[in-house]
């Protein structure tokens, strides 16, 4: 179980809404059975970005790839612009 917070901008192109944006907030696994672990070595965790670093991790187990250029905590003022342009987008103040 992965417990997230995601933030996103959708967009209606074409005809057709698709999210154009999104931060990842919270990076975090539990087992979805009470009294089971989950083990990842280190290792490969060092792979990934802070921000995204399990889900990455789990994506890649997967086959899947995270665009290491996404918005994060790990890199603050990505996080305030990509806000002012959500809050700008929707006719509200940013701050």
């Amino acid at each position: 179980m992965s417990y997230t917070r995601f933030v996103y901008r959708a967009e209606r192109r074409d005809g057709t809404w698709r999210i154009v944006s999104s931060v990842y907030l919270r990076d975090e696994l539990t087992p979805a059975i009470p009294g089971h672990s989950i083990v990842i070595d280190p290792n490969e965790l060092k792979l990934f970005r802070p921000s995204y670093r399990l889900l990455s991790y789990v994506l890649s187990q997967q086959g899947y790839a995270v665009d290491p250029d996404l918005a994060g905590e790990d890199r603050p003022d990505s996080i305030r612009a990509l806000m002012r342009g959500i809050f700008t987008w929707a006719g509200l103040k940013s701050d």
